[in-house]
């Protein structure tokens, strides 16, 4: 298959006095595997149907392959798409399904046959050409529905939410399979969805939005340990953000304790300074905020303690009034409204500014 760039350039959108898009621009290098992460109502899925001509921009401009897509209707853009209820035909079998989008192309039926068959073999699907979708298990209906999509051999792959219908285990299989899927196609795959561990564990690049923006883009592991924003931080993820005041290249740490900035140029005023649960330890509850080596043993309270299989997940207060959620070893007996003290390294802390982002839910300035 061939695969295709996309350029999207300054998009605005909106539905009535409701702006949804505000001004998005992003590129997508041929090939590649991007993923739009972001809660409901973020522009994601709006941006899909953007690419795909399903919907118009108010302004700004597509373009795929370096061809303008302004004008040219979702049939003529070479473009498969997948979405989460399948949108199988239910009074057609599994192979007249995959073959729909060739009978609409006046492909012979010679060549229909052996498309048909290529691709149920791509999809692991070999031998239930004949099946009725109501025949299927989800997964399987899916595994159709993809195959629908590709079969044509189109420029680019656009996927809305393919999984959510899915439990999670088959979840975890179907994006393996995916994920296996472009590495053999070498397609270009936009993908939304809200799941985080789905975003990280896919993607070439993971595209952030937040109401109508675009917060972050980046390798999923350069968000995930270094986000831009707490919106970005938080919905990527459980973190720590513990408050601090940064005034030249000291950082001011609750109890009046002070640190030199390891960086040179810090951002000034109020921040946070933000730990994923890894980067954290939990030990024996002490009484004050201590800082020794750079490392800082603040004293907390927990809130709740849920088993989540390799780890304790624990909500906790921290005596500076800052909320947030650490891991402890599965084996650690500790429960909710016990004291602790946590152990962070402030090498390791990712600072942000308060002025230039969101507060984390839940947290205390």
């Amino acid at each position: 298959m061939t695969a295709k760039a996309i350029k999207l350039d300054n998009i605005v959108k909106a539905y009535g006095t409701q702006k949804v898009l505000h001004g998005v621009g992003l590129d997508v290098a041929a090939g590649e595997f991007v993923s739009m992460l972001g809660p409901s109502g973020s522009g994601k899925t709006t941006m899909l149907k953007i690419i795909a001509g399903f919907e118009d921009p108010d302004s700004g401009s597509v373009s795929i392959g370096g061809r303008p897509m302004t004008g040219i209707v979702p049939e003529h853009r070479n473009i498969g798409v997948v979405f989460q209820n399948y949108s199988l035909f239910p009074h057609m079998d599994v192979a007249s399904n995959i073959g729909f989008p060739l009978r609409m192309r006046g492909m012979s039926k010679a060549m229909q046959k052996d498309r048909i068959s290529s691709v149920l073999s791509l999809v692991a699907l070999d031998g239930l050409g004949a099946r009725m979708p109501n025949e299927l298990s989800g997964g399987q209906q899916q595994r159709v529905a993809i195959a629908r999509a590709i079969v044509f051999e189109p420029d680019i792959l656009l996927m809305d939410e393919p999984l959510g219908a899915l439990d999670r285990r088959l979840r975890t299989d179907m994006q393996l399979e995916i994920k296996a899927l472009h590495e053999r196609l070498g397609i270009t795959i936009v993908y939304v969805t809200h799941d985080q561990e789905e975003a990280l564990s896919m993607s070439d690049r993971v595209v952030v939005f937040n109401k109508g923006r675009i917060e972050q883009v980046g390798h999923p592991r350069e968000v995930y340990r270094h986000p831009s924003s707490l919106f970005v931080a938080d919905f990527l993820g459980d973190s720590l953000a513990l408050s601090a005041h940064i005034n030249g290249t000291d950082i001011r740490l609750p109890g009046g304790l002070m640190t030199a900035g390891t960086q040179s140029e810090l951002p000034e005023g109020a921040v946070k300074l933000l730990w994923r649960p890894d980067q954290m330890e939990v030990a024996a509850p002490i009484d004050a905020v201590t800082l020794q080596e750079r490392r800082l043993s603040v004293p907390a309270k927990v809130l709740t303690a849920a088993y989540a299989g390799t780890v304790l997940r624990l909500r906790v207060e921290l005596s500076t009034g800052d909320i947030g959620i650490v891991a402890a070893s599965d084996r650690a007996n500790i429960a909710a409204g016990e004291s602790i003290s946590l152990v962070l390294d402030l090498d390791e802390a990712t600072i942000l500014p308060l002025a230039a982002s969101d507060d984390i839910p839940g947290a205390r300035r």
